[in-house]
């Protein structure tokens, strides 16, 4: 697959080549012409960077531009050429924007080679009108193998702090990726990609405005080529696991009098430069945390209300219940198993709870809201907790509603109890595998946000493994595996029921499929519960010249969901936390040898952590020491943040530590 790489705009690349200062250009809303498409992209049977792909999309770029009346104009231009079968669900789009901002310049179309325009119109657009949200449903005709969707929209608004995430990661392999970010002199900004190895870098240059040539803008320019997909699980540490999301915020107006050059000085936003520009008037365009807090909420305040069909619906699910724990379980699995969930968690939710019940189907951030709502109503102190799932290795903390799942804390007897009624099949007090809650945002009783720590909910942490290849090429594992959460919950109903070595089998299965062999198995309860395991695996390594070829077990790690709860005390970061050096012992038959690069970085989830290798006498002995590095907090903003939440924390009683330090790397 074609590697991931930054390209610089011609312009700028002779600006930099020859060492003076970029020329001032002309810049129009797209460098990409509407239905000009080269002929490569629409008529490949395949694209070498992804030959079985279902789809590609061939560009996407994003324009952000401030006008001369201080407007904020977001331009979208898209392609995506579908390759297969499997591709045909692209031809369905969502475009999502605030209800009071404005969408122009709209049009999309279907090119069905060999350039036959198939205009999407009329009902091919859903228009749907919420009270935060405004959402516009694009249906592409004639949508077939082969042919390229188009679409193209300009966003505005009077409202500066409304710059949405822009994805350089998506599904599919990108072709071509770019934004353009076009500021006025007075107005600062700042960016990030969070976690993305790999990401471009910005490339500064000056343009005339594309709306009024006599006024020149600051632009700034990210460019990617080739970026492979969003990777599907197992999750290897790889960059394809990150999304690649740049985050844009415009921070504030500084006033530059007649000076022209003042605006092209970089503004910091710390005491002592502005003690220096004292006379500039200063206007704060960023929000609080606060503020995005309530207003990405907003779309919710229904829900929030006592619904009618609510005291009909508790009634008789906890009939003959008496004590809050029996009726917290009632209620529970009245939930779980009676709504069925229709679709994934939607912070926009329009559902109502009278409507959930009547009909018996919601979403699962439907689900989780009416679960809320019936343990309040039988004096059940419940929580809704937004929290990222572990497919998704970096919540987006900028954008409330970005994050992926819900879950609901409940406080039955003085005891916190973590309820997922949205997964099939959930225990009850337990949280679903992919579920991570050891940060989240929690939904308070007014709808704002409270800070959340949780202690280990789900984990599965390699702490050593041995394993061998046989001369026939198969390969035997010894491992100890510590269990915490769901997979703990599961394999302690084992012990109860005897069946340990059945539920070795189903669960070393799942990851390993079929082929498993499985040997001794031991597991001890314990406060650190820990599973023994020796299996094998048949024909696991293919022997090749000079070697052995194959992928073993464990090498890749499992250590991507383990929390320590103390060591969270920032309340913005919502990253994985792994603390442990790791041991994995490789044996070969004698006469072969095992070579591998010395001090080998590997970067996985939020974590850290450096492979050493020492020879042994019948093969190579690899450990891992893990380095935790927080996720990226703006120290310009933490300190904000930080009395923010604490406002929001006091408020609704919930425990909120204050961080005394901030802890950039450091082994545990």
């Amino acid at each position: 697959m074609k590697a991931l790489v930054t390209r610089i705009a011609p312009v700028l690349l002779a600006a930099l080549v020859s060492g003076s200062a970029p020329s001032i250009a002309t810049a129009g809303p797209s460098d990409w012409k509407w239905g000009e498409i080269e002929r490569e992209e629409l008529f490949a049977p395949h694209f070498p960077e992804a030959p079985y792909a279902d789809a590609i999309v061939l560009l996407d770029h994003h324009v952000v531009r401030v006008d001369a009346k201080e407007r904020l104009k977001q331009y979208h231009h898209h392609r995506t050429r579908i390759m297969k079968e499997g591709g045909r669900d692209r031809g369905v789009v969502s475009i999502r924007f605030h209800s009071d901002d404005e969408i122009k310049n709209f049009r999309a179309q279907t090119i069905v080679p060999p350039g036959h325009q198939v205009e999407v119109k009329g009902d091919a657009i859903q228009k749907i009108e919420g009270p935060v949200w405004t959402e516009w449903v694009l249906t592409f005709p004639s949508i077939q193998p082969g042919v390229v969707i188009e679409y193209e929209y300009e966003i505005r608004s009077d409202r500066l702090d409304r710059v949405a995430p822009m994805d350089f990661r998506e599904r599919d392999l990108v072709r071509m990726a770019r934004v353009d970010l076009q500021l006025p002199f007075d107005i600062s900004h700042e960016t990030f990609f969070g976690w993305s190895p790999g990401a471009p870098e910005a490339v500064k240059s000056q343009i005339n405005d594309p709306d009024d040539t006599r006024r020149q803008l600051n632009q700034w320019t990210w460019e990617a080529e080739g970026v492979e997909p969003l990777a599907q699980e197992p999750l290897e540490g790889k960059p394809a696991d990150y999304a690649m999301t740049l985050y844009v915020q415009l921070v504030q107006k500084v006033g530059t009098g007649n000076d022209p050059t003042a605006g092209l000085r970089s503004v910091d936003t710390n005491a002592s430069v502005r003690s220096v520009n004292a006379a500039s008037k200063e206007e704060q365009i960023r929000k609080s945390w606060e503020e995005v807090a309530k207003e990405s909420f907003a779309a919710l305040g229904k829900m929030w209300e006592k619904d009618s069909g609510v005291d009909k619906f508790v009634a008789g699910a906890t009939a003959g219940a008496s004590s809050p724990e029996a009726k917290a379980r009632a209620l529970f699995f009245r939930v779980r198993d009676g709504i069925t969930t229709t679709a994934a968690a939607d912070i926009r939710g329009s559902e109502t709870l009278r409507g959930v019940i009547e009909s018996g189907k919601g979403t699962s951030l439907a689900k989780n809201l009416l679960l809320m709502r019936v343990l309040r109503e039988a004096n059940i102190d419940g929580r809704v907790v937004k929290v990222p799932v572990s497919r998704s290795l970096q919540p987006r903390w900028y954008c409330a509603d970005q994050f992926d799942g819900a879950v609901v804390r409940a406080i039955v007897d003085g005891k916190t109890v973590w309820l997922d009624p949205a997964t099939p099949g959930c225990p009850y007090g337990m949280l679903a595998p992919d579920k991570v809650a050891a940060q989240g945002l929690l939904i308070g009783p007014d709808g704002g946000l409270v800070d959340v720590k949780v202690g280990d909910v789900n984990s599965q942490r390699n702490i050593q493994s041995e394993a061998t290849i046989e001369d026939d090429g198969s390969v035997a594992v010894k491992a100890d595996v510590k269990l915490a959460g769901y997979p703990e919950v599961e394999a302690r109903a084992a012990i109860a029921k005897k069946g340990e070595a059945e539920w070795a089998e189903q669960w070393l299965r799942a990851r390993f499929g079929t082929r498993v062999e499985l040997g001794a198995v031991r597991l001890d309860e314990g406060p650190a519960f820990l599973a023994h395991v020796e299996f094998r695996l048949p024909g696991a390594a293919e022997k090749i010249a000079g070697g052995w070829r194959g992928s073993l077990p464990w090498l890749t790690g499992e250590s991507a969901n383990e929390f320590e709860s103390a060591e969270r005390e920032s309340p913005v970061d919502f990253g994985y936390v792994a603390a442990t050096d790791e041991t994995i012992t490789l044996h070969v038959p004698d006469g072969l040898s095992v070579k591998a690069p010395e001090g080998e970085t590997v970067r996985m989830a939020e974590v850290n952590y450096q492979v050493s290798h020492a020879p042994t006498a019948t093969g190579l002995q690899s450990s891992r020491a893990f380095r935790v590095r927080e996720p990226m907090v703006m120290p310009t903003e933490y300190a904000k943040l930080r009395d923010s939440w604490s406002r929001i924390a006091a408020a609704d009683g919930a425990e909120f530590k204050t961080m005394t330090g901030a802890r950039t790397a450091g082994t545990r």
